[in-house]
């Protein structure tokens, strides 16, 4: 069994927190595919020339096809917004 860890999706990024703490932030234009298969949410991307996959283990299938449908559309929300606005740039 993983660690419990609270995921985000911001008008800044992807975040992952661990209680209080946030772990991971991932700007939008660094997020190159959100996937899922079964109960498992991945993200990929790319930071400082250092590409990463993150995974993440949910209840059920259809709770993770949720997961990353909402991914999704606040990727494509944010970046256009972002590409409008030029706001956190990249």
């Amino acid at each position: 069994m993983g660690t419990t860890t609270f995921l985000g999706f911001t008008a800044a990024g992807f975040v992952v927190f661990q209680g209080n703490k946030r772990i991971h932030l991932l700007k939008w234009c660094d997020v190159y595919k959100l996937k899922f298969e079964g109960k498992t949410f991945y993200v990929f991307g790319a930071q400082k020339e250092k590409k990463a996959m993150l995974s993440f283990h949910t209840s059920t299938p259809a709770a993770c096809k949720h997961l990353w449908k909402c991914g999704v559309e606040n990727q494509a929300f944010y970046n256009r917004i972002q590409n409008v606005n030029r706001i956190y740039p990249c």
